[in-house]
């Protein structure tokens, strides 16, 4: 895991959590899903008797993709403001401890 750029995350709460995970889940959710719709009838074409195409796995893949794209979204957001608070709390401390 990388550590948290504490300036960079403040820029990024000024965008708000719904616009975050719409941005991140989004952007991680479509590609992943019109990529699975290529791929998938493709590797299990000689494992499956249905015959997949793309028009089939698209309706299926786009609405699971987006929800895992929320939730994604939602974990890193989580995550972010986690490792924010962490680091509020030990520049607070070094703070008090460099006064005394």
């Amino acid at each position: 895991m990388t550590k948290l750029d504490p300036q960079r995350w403040e820029k990024t709460r000024q965008m708000g959590r719904i616009k975050f995970i719409a941005l991140f889940g989004g952007l991680w959710s479509l590609p992943f899903a019109l990529l699975f719709s290529v791929l998938f009838p493709l590797a299990t074409r000689h494992l499956m008797h249905d015959d997949l195409t793309f028009s089939k796995t698209l309706p299926v893949a786009l609405p699971v993709s987006i929800l895992g794209g929320i939730v994604f979204g939602i974990r890193l957001w989580q995550v972010g403001e986690r490792d924010y608070e962490n680091w509020k709390s030990t520049a607070k401390c070094d703070d008090s401890q460099r006064k005394t």
